[in-house]
Parts: C-alpha cells; structure tokens; sequence
C-alpha cells in the first residue's frame, strides 16, 4: 500500500509499490491475474523473482514516457498476510479514480500497521527494515486522515473477522509503545480510532 499523499495529491509522488486485493479468488490464482494484466496492457510487465528456486514471477508497471517510472505491483487475496475478506457492499469507490473499488480506510489502516510491525522485525532482511520510516510516515498520515473523517474501528468490527480485528489490534499497541512520541499516540487519535 502506497502513501495516502499519492492518492489525495497524484501529481506530487509516484508510489514504488501497490497493493491490489483481488476478491473471490484463490491464492493459486495470482500468478494467472498477472499475466492476465500483461497481455491486457503492455505497460504492465513481469520479471523473475531474485531466487531462482522461486517459481512466481514479479509485476511491475512502466509510464511508458521518455523517462518512465516503474512501481512494483503486488497481487494479493483475502486470508494472505491477515487481508480479510471484504464484503462488496463494503468497498470505497472514489469518482476521480474510475469508480475504482477500494478498501475502507479502518483495514487500510490497520493493515498499514501490521506492515510497519512486519517490516520491523525482518531482522535478516535490510531491504524490509529500509521501509519502516516511510511505513511510520504513511500510518501517521492515515490516523490524521481517519480523526479529520471520523472513522472508527467499531464503525467497520461487524464485517471484519475477530481473529483480524484481534491481531490487528495488537500490531496497533506494539506501534503505540514503540512511537510514543509521535502525535498520534500523544495526542490520542488512536484512542479515538480503536474505541
């Protein structure tokens, strides 16, 4: 998941990586939905992974432009990495973005966090741990983005599995004694947000 700015504000950064949530497919089905993308629009392009051993293959996006950027896209399912399953009446559609579905904010959230606590404790992966900063950055944006709008996690628990609301609260405390001193701790948005 990118940085909220990206969405709110497209013409100051271009993400490096994207997170789509495919519904209603399984795990296996990955690898067929990024070559479905690839011969649908050749912007769209796959590499192998690093270790040969791997047998899936990387999804990467081009602008195509005479100096083109590159964003890695990742292809992921409900159930994989604590992603629950979203029920379709759930789902966020924006206008400017092609009435493009989107996840609501309280998971996006959530699961930003669960990502930062991942990123953390890759102790044997640099690259992981390299991404804790901007991961600090992108959840501090998206609690003042979720007080400015009131979102609440009891407003979204009824569809979420208690298992994902379980864990998901725990990556939030771990986050909380970790950054303190951060505004969102101090000034108790997080209480606002978790009550």
């Amino acid at each position: 998941m990118y940085s909220t700015n990206t969405i709110f504000h497209p013409s100051q950064s271009f993400p490096k990586d994207v997170d789509i949530i495919i519904l209603n497919t399984s795990p296996t089905d990955r690898e067929s939905i990024k070559s479905s993308i690839t011969t649908t629009d050749s912007r769209f392009f796959l590499i192998s992974a690093k270790n040969p051993r791997d047998k899936y293959k990387i999804l990467w996006f081009s602008t195509g432009l005479s100096y083109p950027r590159r964003c890695k896209v990742d292809i992921l399912t409900p159930g994989l990495l604590n992603i629950p399953q979203i029920p379709t009446n759930r789902l966020v559609r924006l206008d400017p973005y092609n009435n493009l579905p989107l996840l609501p904010f309280i998971p996006l959230l959530l699961l930003k966090v669960q990502g930062w606590s991942h990123h953390r404790s890759a102790l044997d992966k640099l690259h992981h741990r390299k991404k804790v900063p901007q991961d600090v950055r992108d959840v501090e944006e998206l609690v003042g983005i979720a007080v400015q709008k009131g979102f609440r996690r009891k407003d979204e628990e009824a569809w979420m599995a208690k298992e994902f609301v379980e864990i998901a609260t725990r990556y939030v405390t771990e986050y909380q004694l970790v950054n303190w001193h951060f505004r969102s701790v101090k000034g108790k948005e997080w209480a606002r947000i978790m009550d």
